[in-house]
């Protein structure tokens, strides 16, 4: 199915930034009407030392 074939009015592709997009990927959307959008870069965040449940020598405030 051709993305012209279907009913929707789509203008945007929102997806990550895994390496499997290509450019080439994102000129075949383009070439389809489609801007290509990536997501925001996110990065897991380690807990804080305050709040591990090991005993550490750490000292937090209270």
């Amino acid at each position: 199915m051709d993305l012209e074939d279907a009913s929707s009015k789509a203008r945007f592709l929102i997806r990550d930034r895994d390496s499997k997009f290509t450019a080439a990927f994102d000129a075949l959307m383009t070439d389809a009407g489609l801007t290509a959008v990536t997501t925001g870069i996110l990065v897991a965040q380690s807990p804080s030392p305050c709040t591990s449940p090991q005993p550490s020598t750490t000292t937090c405030a209270p």
